[in-house]
């Protein structure tokens, strides 16, 4: 005990010392038992759980829709385009708007997707935060098409510090991107029942989950809850994705 005290001891004097001189420090350190001083670092590793060439992208089933929320944004415009492209016949881009905003590239994208010959592209209004519309969307696919994958990408922002966040600050990162996850997640299973029905479940969490943005602990928190319903649904044998996204050129938030 005494020498696991002095090696505390010790580091928190560095910390203290390294402060005064102005040099950076470690934001996180384990001191463990066997004399090791662990810190976080970011570093490429091998691929877990995927095809030996992550560069080919599987063909996507021509039978029943793909649905994107937060569809009509200039990322959404992308991943319906991703879906054409791979062999989707049927894809739905849903928003609360029902509109492609003229942000950036959207109406050439848009104008491509209505151009093409390829597959049926469609755009749906629902808010994905109400329970209601998205069971009323849902049901209408499935009767019309059927259900091969849903693609979360929802969401909005507000920035503020962490003291002066608000109940409406975090219900307003909150509500599009986990209630709408968990209205898709439910509302599906009620549908279709809790085998595994569809081919894949994509939700598009930030990199902001993780390492967190000033000003933005309600959408990290928004964020952190998309990769736990991920881990929720692979615990019951369902598929499901979360991408930690980052900066991006095209379009979307990080």
């Amino acid at each position: 005990m005494e020498a696991a005290a002095e090696r505390l001891i010790t580091e928190m004097q560095w910390v203290q010392d390294a402060d005064n001189l102005h040099t950076a420090v470690e934001p996180e350190v384990v001191l463990c038992a066997d004399g090791r001083r662990l810190v976080p670092r970011l570093q490429s590793t091998a691929l877990f759980g995927t095809r030996h060439d992550p560069g080919q992208s599987a063909s996507l089933s021509q039978a029943g829709s793909y649905v994107v929320t937060g569809g009509t944004g200039g990322l959404g415009l992308l991943v319906g385009q991703w879906l054409v492209q791979r062999g989707a016949s049927h894809v739905a881009l849903t928003s609360r708007s029902g509109q492609v905003s003229s942000i950036g590239t959207n109406e050439q994208l848009w104008a491509w997707l209505t151009e093409q010959r390829l597959a049926e592209v469609v755009i749906k209004r629902c808010d994905v935060a109400s329970r209601e519309d998205v069971a009323t969307l849902m049901g209408t696919l499935v009767d019309q098409t059927g259900l091969r994958g849903i693609f979360h990408l929802a969401g909005v922002s507000r920035s503020a510090r962490f003291r002066e966040q608000t109940t409406q600050d975090v219900q307003h990162a909150w509500m599009p991107k986990v209630a709408g996850a968990l209205n898709l997640h439910r509302v599906v299973m009620e549908l279709c029942g809790s085998g595994p029905v569809l081919d894949m479940f994509v939700m598009f969490s930030s990199q902001c989950a993780y390492i967190g943005f000033a000003s933005q602990a309600n959408y990290a928190a928004a964020n952190a809850a998309l990769d736990a319903l991920v881990a929720h649904r692979r615990a019951m044998g369902l598929c499901g994705t979360s991408i930690q996204r980052g900066m991006r050129g095209e379009a979307g938030m990080t």
